[in-house]
């Protein structure tokens, strides 16, 4: 079978799918920055749902219509009541990050199988940078009182990408 290949034009447009990782970012990104931002086609499930609910705990204004979900960020201050994770170990590791920052108190908490995974790197860290933390042998739940000073800490990047990413 002979097959014959004739030069043309392509239009048109591919939407990649939605990644879990991204959508941690960009909701924190979003929460962090002054303004508003809209993040397109994220993706919705129980762990991105725990970072959403979270950056709303820490002061952003959040809003969900479709397949857009608008956050009004930039003002944000400690939490109030404990932020669950539930099984969310990039909501959890990131966050921690972000609470150092913050003035005031934050208190972290997961399900029993979050609660088991290893925090104590990047709490040691925190702690190097001026954050206050009250842990459970460097397991969840946690609390974090900023804010950090800031400055220089070294950490292994093999243990966990989050653990960068929280300290970025």
């Amino acid at each position: 079978m002979k097959l014959t290949v004739y030069p043309g034009n392509l239009h048109g447009s591919v939407h990649a799918p939605p990644s879990k990782s991204h959508t941690h970012r960009a909701y924190m990104l979003a929460a962090l920055a002054e303004g508003t931002s809209r993040v397109q086609s994220p993706l919705f499930g129980e762990d991105t749902n725990a970072t959403l609910d979270a950056v709303q705990a820490l002061g952003a204004e959040v809003e969900v219509s479709g397949d857009t979900v608008t956050i009004r960020g930039g003002n944000l201050r400690a939490a109030d009541a404990v932020i669950d994770c539930k099984n969310s170990g990039s909501s959890i590791r990131m966050l921690a990050g972000i609470a150092a920052g913050l003035a005031g108190k934050t208190a972290f908490t997961g399900d029993d199988s979050l609660c088991k995974r290893p925090m104590l790197p990047l709490l040691s860290a925190l702690e190097a940078l001026g954050a206050d933390v009250e842990s459970n042998n460097g397991c969840a739940p946690f609390s974090i009182t900023g804010p950090a000073a800031g400055g220089e800490v070294a950490i292994q990047g093999d243990i966990s990408s989050q653990f960068i990413s929280a300290l970025l």
